[in-house]
């Protein structure tokens, strides 16, 4: 396959991980003794509540947050607080970057990133911690409108870039997008660690 699809979190990114808590590195460690902000009232007011309508791009993430700063009891910004996310939640994958580099550098590879996020952190990917140098184009949930889970966010990707499925491979860390990509017809990776993928330099 020429055109392959990484997933950001739990592959790119040592943060939320559907794997397990295992995988997982949490930004917000240190959120209370930095803001005051108690990390299981944010889970509450925000990401159990709101936060599916940021992710798929019906509600800016700002405004999301101001309605609820009050629960969390914070005084600040929602600004301060998503610059202090974004800052916290970019710890790349070394190991795996490094197999992308090598991918990038084969004759003909296409690298794409296939990923949830809303417009603020994919802006924050694609410039600040630089993926706009290895990858081509970012496509996520906040600008395609739906979740990966839907086999549809696949359909929408081949015909922008006029592709068949047979030529996509997905690589991520989810079970149930990894299901949803399979139904769509592309090749699919399910991620574990930059082990899973290595072999993918040597047959490019």
């Amino acid at each position: 396959m020429k055109y392959i699809f990484f997933d950001v979190d739990g592959v790119l990114i040592n943060g939320f991980s559907a794997r397990s808590d295992h995988y997982r590195r949490r930004w917000d460690e240190n959120l209370e003794r930095d803001l005051g902000i108690v990390p299981q009232d944010m889970q509450n007011a925000f990401f159990e509540r709101g936060f599916k309508d940021v992710i798929l791009g019906k509600r800016d993430l700002l405004k999301a947050l101001d309605d609820v700063l009050p629960e969390m009891h914070y005084r600040g910004m929602a600004q301060t607080l998503v610059d202090y996310w974004l800052k916290h939640d970019s710890e790349i994958n070394t190991e795996t970057m490094e197999i992308v580099k090598k991918l990038k550098a084969r004759p003909g590879m296409r690298l794409f990133l296939a990923t949830h996020q809303e417009k603020y952190r994919a802006n924050h990917l694609w410039h600040e911690l630089g993926f706009k140098e290895y990858f081509e184009e970012i496509y996520y949930s906040g600008r395609m409108g739906m979740s990966k889970t839907e086999h549809r966010f696949f359909d929408l990707i081949e015909n922008e870039l006029c592709l068949t499925e047979r030529d996509c491979l997905l690589i991520d860390d989810d079970p149930k997008v990894i299901e949803a990509a399979t139904k769509a017809g592309w090749h699919t990776i399910l991620f574990n660690g930059p082990e899973d993928i290595a072999h993918l330099v040597e047959a490019a």
